[in-house]
């Protein structure tokens, strides 16, 4: 999720808001420009990762 969460926080801090109306525009602003399919790819690949992680490291959440 960080591939498309970060440059969010990054497009929508990337220039000040002086109110809260215009801070509500920014924020639909970057909503809008999300994609959703990118985001629901991610979504949708997350669990074969934690079973990948959990095969790699044999169950443990941490290698010893």
């Amino acid at each position: 999720m960080e591939t498309w969460v970060s440059p969010s926080k990054e497009k929508f801090y990337r220039r000040t808001c002086c109110s809260k109306s215009e801070g509500m525009a920014r924020f639909y602003q970057v909503w809008a420009s999300l994609d959703p399919h990118n985001i629901n790819k991610t979504i949708k690949k997350y669990p074969g990762c934690l079973i990948e992680c959990r095969d790699v490291t044999e169950g443990h959440t941490t290698k010893i």
